[in-house]
């Protein structure tokens, strides 16, 4: 499969729930770590109910690429997700709030399938929007007059 359809066919994973075609896509061992989880996920049906944990918190779920780079088998995603909180995500209960996060993801692929992703978000943004942690203090620094 042609990069430019696999991540079509990502977004369209995450944007729609839906699976189909996922062995296109994803090999059958397929491994996918983040920052969020303490065990990496291994296979289509562990990916897929973390894809449904997420759209079931958040049904609006959006993802954009907003950045790709390629290098033979390997991929660097930047993207952006947004959507509003309507169910329990992690043990926090809904509170109604629209939210954006960010990330990085790094994929690696053989035989034009996805084996493996490394997933690093912005969670303490994410948490902060969802009031559960504290708002960062300002990066701006104050001047004094010298």
């Amino acid at each position: 499969m042609e990069i430019r359809d696999t991540l079509d066919r990502v977004k369209q994973f995450w944007n729609k729930g839906d699976p189909q075609g996922a062995s296109d896509v994803y090999a059958d061992d397929f491994v996918f770590h983040s920052t969020t989880l303490a065990q990496p996920l291994q296979g289509h049906e562990e990916l897929f109910g973390y894809i449904n944990e997420i759209r079931n918190a958040f049904p609006d779920f959006r993802l954009n690429l907003d950045e790709v780079i390629t290098e033979g088998d390997k991929l660097a995603v930047r993207w952006t997700w947004t959507g509003t909180h309507q169910g329990d995500f992690q043990g926090i209960a809904p509170t109604g709030r629209k939210v954006t996060q960010t990330g990085m993801t790094l994929v690696k692929r053989m035989s034009g399938k996805t084996v493996e992703e490394f997933v690093a978000t912005d969670q303490y943004s994410l948490l902060e929007q969802l009031g559960v942690v504290p708002a960062r203090p300002s990066q701006a620094k104050t001047r004094t007059a010298g």
